[in-house]
């Protein structure tokens, strides 16, 4: 689940965010670059349960797929 989201814009005025995510392992934090914030808007936002592809990079998570928790389950 989604716990928050800071969006930002780029040097290019392109939106990207941070998020928090509750998961089992406690807190993450995960970094949505444009591109990907542009094709999963709909899923970015507080309170939404979905299930996330990541790579780690450092210290972050850097988004690869956004899906709808109740997708994911079927």
């Amino acid at each position: 689940m989604i716990a928050n989201v800071q969006k930002k814009k780029d040097r290019n005025k392109k939106t990207y965010a941070f998020a928090n995510l509750y998961s089992i392992f406690g807190l993450i934090e995960i970094l949505i670059w444009s591109s990907q914030y542009a094709r999963y808007v709909d899923l970015i936002r507080r309170g939404e349960k979905v299930t996330i592809k990541c790579k780690k990079d450092s210290e972050k998570a850097i988004v690869e797929n956004i899906t709808p928790y109740t997708q994911w389950l079927k």
